[in-house]
């Protein structure tokens, strides 16, 4: 599994009655996150904004390679690289989504392992703002690929603003995740991120 995260500019925003901004939210829930992966489970977390794409660079970036949870690597196990990764996050920049999640699904396909469930696990409190990306069709034409290794995409829309419907009336992580032959979740009321994200890792 690898984990994807959005760390624009708008996760700074409050969680309205709560005082903590959504990446802190986030952070706090980083215990259920990896909470439930073993030493036969393999792991890896990326960052996503376009603050990352400035001079042609790429809208991501690997924290932590995919690799058994419990390895040994330089300055510590993945499970402690995963957990401190993901409480030193900092916000950025915009939302550049679909770049980042077919370069995930193929990064997927690359280390694809029959034995296994391959997924992805995004998390998204906006939606798409990289005009450059290539388009939401291209998008779910290059997930859906019948010629390709199947990856289940599970999809959590953190926060008020997260993923609105568009006309036919489902959402871009709703129609992602079916493409993906995953699932979408709902995470609008930010607080409750740590039970959605408890539902979403209990599918593996």
């Amino acid at each position: 599994m690898r984990i994807v995260i959005d760390t624009s500019e708008s996760m700074n925003g409050e969680i309205p009655g709560t005082g903590d901004t959504k990446i802190e939210r986030l952070k706090q829930a980083e215990p259920k996150l990896f909470g439930e992966f073993t030493g036969t489970d393999h792991v890896g977390l990326w960052k996503f904004s376009d603050a990352y794409a400035l001079g042609g660079k790429r809208d991501y970036k690997e924290l932590v390679a995919l690799g058994p949870y419990t390895e040994k690597l330089p300055g510590g196990t993945r499970a402690e690289l995963l957990s401190s990764n993901v409480r030193s996050l900092e916000p950025e920049g915009a939302t550049g989504l679909y770049d980042t999640l077919d370069a995930a699904v193929q990064a997927m396909r690359d280390d694809y392992d029959r034995r296994a469930i391959n997924a992805i696990v995004l998390l998204t409190d906006g939606r798409n703002e990289d005009s450059r990306s290539l388009s939401k069709e291209e998008l779910l034409r290059r997930i859906n690929d019948p010629s390709k290794p199947q990856i289940r995409i599970f999809t959590i829309a953190y926060g008020s603003e997260a993923d609105e419907k568009d006309k036919g009336g489902r959402t871009v992580l709703q129609e992602i995740a079916q493409a993906g032959g995953g699932q979408a979740y709902d995470a609008k009321r930010a607080e409750t991120i740590e039970q959605v994200i408890t539902s979403v890792i209990s599918n593996f």
